[in-house]
């Protein structure tokens, strides 16, 4: 009797199950939150022209335009709408949370919530300033990058290099080019591929560095920095020359050397070379 009645009722159960998948579709498709606008706020001037700027508005003088919190400005823009767009230009500035970017031309993508600069890019932030040709921002991932003269100055360093990669929860600035930092104490560092981490003062060197200060010189095929102990830690072959006496110097593959008050501890068969002797340890 059960089967007879499954039998009799096969139409209506496959109406019934459609209606529950249709209801189940129709409501995760309501529950998709919607994309955020770029928003304009203020325009001196709103212009529009079918032949120029595929028909979008022209916004001149005190432009305004705001993103989820962030406040763009700038002295002319357009908004494209339909691609949620903002280009703008002439003192452009961007300000989100704690940093503020400025540049002479910017494009703000509110799906892909990236910002494009060009041409005099300065971004400012409670940690650092950098200044590049070029850089584009992720708001949601906070990673900037810097290209073509990029250079970044915190407390201790200033770093210089032709691409640079910001991240900024973690800290880290990634240069995977070649690059000149000069530190507060005219320390000079020449190499390619390092990372250095503004919030511990550490830099991690991943290939050969050279690095001058006014009482020695080092060469590492790979080292770690740390500004605020003053300890620099070698892990492949290295060697400390001192500038008034290049007789003397160590040579080691593993050891540490204090640049506050010229110590080393030096491990693995490494070598000290002083006054026509040799010690090794």
């Amino acid at each position: 009797m059960l089967i007879n009645y499954i039998n009799k009722n096969k139409t209506g159960l496959k109406v019934a199950f459609l209606l529950s998948c249709f209801m189940t579709i129709s409501a995760f498709a309501q529950q998709k939150p919607k994309k955020e606008k770029v928003v304009l706020k203020n325009a001196d001037l709103v212009e529009r022209y079918p032949d120029r700027f595929e028909g979008n508005q022209i916004l001149t003088g005190n432009v305004v335009i705001e993103y989820k919190g962030d406040v763009i400005t700038a002295d002319s823009a357009v908004l494209y709408r339909d691609k949620n767009l903002a280009v703008v230009w002439s003192n452009a500035r961007l300000v989100s949370k704690d940093k503020t970017i400025t540049a002479h031309k910017m494009e703000y993508d509110g799906n892909t919530t990236i910002a494009k600069a060009f041409k005099d890019v300065v971004l400012t932030d409670p940690s650092s300033r950098i200044t590049a040709d070029y850089m584009d921002y992720n708001r949601t991932t906070e990673i900037a990058t810097g290209i073509g003269k990029v250079e970044v100055k915190t407390p201790t360093q200033q770093i210089s290099s032709e691409k640079m990669i910001y991240e900024r929860l973690t800290g880290n600035i990634i240069v995977n080019d070649t690059y000149k930092t000069i530190g507060s104490d005219g320390t000079l560092v020449e190499g390619r591929n390092v990372v250095y981490n503004v919030k511990s003062k550490s830099a991690n060197f991943g290939s050969e560095v050279f690095i001058t200060n006014k009482d020695y010189t080092i060469y590492s095929r790979k080292m770690t920095t740390n500004d605020i102990t003053g300890i620099t830690t070698f892990r492949d072959y290295s060697k400390i020359t001192r500038r008034n006496d290049p007789s003397q110097y160590i040579i080691t593959s593993d050891g540490d050397f204090n640049k506050k008050t010229g110590e080393a501890w030096l491990r693995g068969n490494s070598k000290v070379y002083y006054q026509n002797k040799t010690l090794t340890a």
